[in-house]
């Protein structure tokens, strides 16, 4: 793994950067890290739809959401998630401006841009309010102490990295599969 002296330098060779989020499900399983096709598409292949150690790849990744850099407070989350019911069917009856919006985020998130946790209601229904929920108790703790009038405030002051960096619905290890680094 290479070291980079700057921020800017981290940046620029951030492969995540390059990966084109324009829809929020797509069946044709597209969100794969550059380089990595053949083993994530073997290791898929060796498991059917069916079966929940299957990588889900149809998607957008979240290595971060938020951006660690700007963060006073970083979140190590094992994975991603993924509920079924939320992330496949919500997109379906979200508007198209709500669809480009947590798009555009989570690009945002992916080129480390990202200024902030939560930033729509639709980026928090999509993680089905799972870190809305997490964090109720700190915000209504610690909201004056981080001088936020409301809770997008709040979220700003968070990111979170996800420790492996593809979904699939139950491991209660890795995959057996080496998932790509944070940044190459």
């Amino acid at each position: 793994m290479a070291t980079y002296r700057t921020i800017q330098e981290l940046k620029k060779h951030n492969g995540w950067a390059k990966l084109n989020v324009n829809v929020l499900w797509d069946k044709s399983g597209k969100y794969i890290f550059e380089g990595e096709e053949d083993i994530i598409r073997k290791y898929n292949d060796n498991h059917p739809e069916e079966n929940r150690r299957r990588l889900i790849l149809e998607v957008p990744p979240e290595p971060f959401w938020g951006n660690p850099f700007k963060a006073d407070i970083i979140i190590l989350s094992k994975n991603p998630g993924y509920v079924e019911h939320i992330n496949k069917w919500l997109p379906t009856i979200l508007s198209p401006e709500s669809i480009r919006e947590i798009c555009e985020e989570k690009e945002k998130s992916l080129r480390l841009e990202s200024d902030c946790l939560m930033s729509s209601i639709g980026v928090k229904l999509l993680s089905d309010m799972y870190w809305v929920n997490s964090l109720k108790e700190l915000l209504s703790t610690y909201q004056k102490e981080l001088n936020t009038e409301d809770e997008q405030g709040f979220y700003k002051h968070f990111a979170l990295v996800n420790t492996s960096l593809i979904f699939a619905p139950s491991f209660k290890q890795r995959p057996p599969i080496e998932p790509a680094s944070l940044l190459r």
